[in-house]
């Protein structure tokens, strides 16, 4: 079977509006460090799908931070299929196309004279970026002399090398967007830029450009791109297409990219007119409250509850009728109890969007995985839609009370093995990967369940709530934990 190639997309969009042969001949506007299946999932399939639309004509060049080679992917003329399925807006959605958004890519290690090149070239004024949360860190190193070892000193050079060359000229200004899941990523980036052109003595002049001619955007990215699939269902999506495609992805339809910038934004990425799910706003905290609490907060106040029901993955709870209408009702509360100001169609909007995607069956999320450092992710997510609920309304949310006596059911061990803390649900070991697990299962065996849940609300959950607030919640939590099953 052959690989995919340029010949195949060729084939494919022969009778396009915008044909593969023109797709191929695109400029390069963009420079992208790394190449992982989220950049591929989003940010490149934005840019792809403006382009079959003939609106922002410009490919990628992706640098390679990361050991391997990159001969596999040029085989297939760097084009990768793109899988896309779930549900969205209650409809079962099931596309498939050839991603012809990536022009090349270039080893750090090996191209960096090629990288700088690409500095060089007015053209390419765009900076996509995710190099893990492990990549976007400050490293202090002295660079200008072969490749910088951490990312921001590779960015920070190849900003230095544009700067050397265009000057303060218009055609010199970039936009610099990483995607990294790290809270105010664009601002971080910025400051580890100028700390490490301190740190190298680059010319003030150089600073004075960075700040008039440099645009960086803090970003919040949302959707699931599992990676590639396993064995058995990779060779069924060969069959179908008939070539194998060793950097074919998977996700689901369910696509955000909120960007922080000023309203010209839009004029330099001509990507997202066509691009519904990238939202170009000056304040991005909405959208992270709204993953924050309506996702991940429904994630975790439901993950106790579902397992202690005999549930192993999100789907097959959203499955079980029975259950639905807790999860439901759940929403409801937390659209009430979301601290910040926003819209209540937004709310809506959102909130069906993820009911949808928990009813994704192409996506297997494990809920013994969601309870990985449970109490923290708990007290975050969840104690101040609890805190607030109550403030606004006297009384606590029942069904968030709900879930956090099932979350005391779910982690206060059951076992110790080696040093492995263990709960244990329908006769299943579930281990606890969580730092308070130690003192959870002490504290319960020396005093009790009931004096635990007190100590943890107390101390640690609840531990700025005046004495009436903690009071109310201790005994509505004991109250609802012995009705749990």
């Amino acid at each position: 079977m052959q690989n995919l190639n340029k010949h195949i997309l060729i084939t494919q969009c022969s009778q396009a509006s915008v044909t593969g042969q023109q797709l191929l001949n695109l400029p390069e506007r963009i420079l992208q460090f790394g190449n992982g299946v989220l950049l591929r999932g989003l940010p490149d399939y934005y840019v792809d799908q403006a382009n079959k639309q003939g609106v922002f004509n410009g490919r990628i060049v992706v640098v390679k931070t990361t050991p391997g080679n990159v001969e596999d992917f040029a085989k297939q003329d760097y084009l990768y299929t793109h899988y896309i399925k779930g549900i969205q807006e209650g409809m079962l959605i099931d596309t498939v196309q050839i991603n012809a958004a990536i022009s090349r890519v270039l080893p750090a290690e090996s191209a960096w004279s090629e990288i700088l090149n690409c500095a060089e070239n007015p053209g390419i004024n765009i900076v996509f970026s995710n190099t893990t949360e492990q990549g976007l860190v400050y490293l202090e190193e002295k660079t200008g002399t072969g490749v910088p070892a951490s990312f921001p000193g590779k960015l920070m050079e190849y900003l230095f090398h544009r700067f050397n060359h265009l000057g303060f000229d218009e055609s010199s200004k970039m936009c610099i967007i990483p995607t990294e899941l790290i809270e105010f990523n664009g601002d971080k980036l910025k400051q580890f830029i100028f700390d490490l052109s301190s740190y190298n003595q680059k010319p003030e002049k150089f600073t004075e450009w960075l700040i008039s001619h440099v645009l960086f955007c803090n970003s919040l990215v949302d959707r699931i791109v599992p990676g590639k699939p396993d064995r058995d269902k990779l060779q069924q999506y060969e069959l179908e297409q008939q070539y194998t495609d060793q950097y074919l992805i998977e996700s689901e339809p369910y696509n955000l990219w909120a960007i922080e910038g000023p309203e010209m934004l839009h004029q330099i990425l001509g990507f997202a007119q066509c691009n519904p799910g990238i939202k170009i706003t000056e304040d991005i905290s909405l959208y992270k409250e709204l993953k924050l609490r309506l996702l991940n907060a429904t994630h975790t106040f439901t993950a106790a509850k579902a397992l202690l029901t005999g549930h192993k993955t999100v789907f097959e709870t959203m499955s079980d009728q029975a259950f639905f209408p807790f999860i439901s009702s759940l929403t409801e509360e937390i659209k009430k109890a979301i601290p910040k100001e926003i819209p209540q169609e937004l709310k809506n909007r959102f909130d069906a969007d993820v009911l949808d995607r928990f009813r994704n069956a192409n996506i297997r999320h494990y809920w013994s995985s969601i309870i990985f450092n449970y109490a923290e992710k708990f007290k975050i997510r969840c104690m101040p839609l609890i805190r607030y609920f109550y403030t606004k309304n006297a009384h606590f949310a029942p069904f968030m009370t709900e879930g956090l006596a099932a979350y005391f059911k779910v982690t206060m061990p059951d076992l110790k093995e080696n040093d492995v803390y263990y709960t244990i649900i329908h006769g299943e070991k579930i281990r606890l990967n969580d730092p308070l697990s130690p003192h959870i299962f002490d504290f319960k065996n020396q005093f009790g369940i009931e004096a635990l849940i007190r100590e943890h609300i107390e101390n640690y959950l609840l531990e700025e709530g005046s004495a009436k607030e903690i009071e109310d919640l201790i005994k509505d939590v004991i109250r609802c934990f012995h009705s749990l099953n």
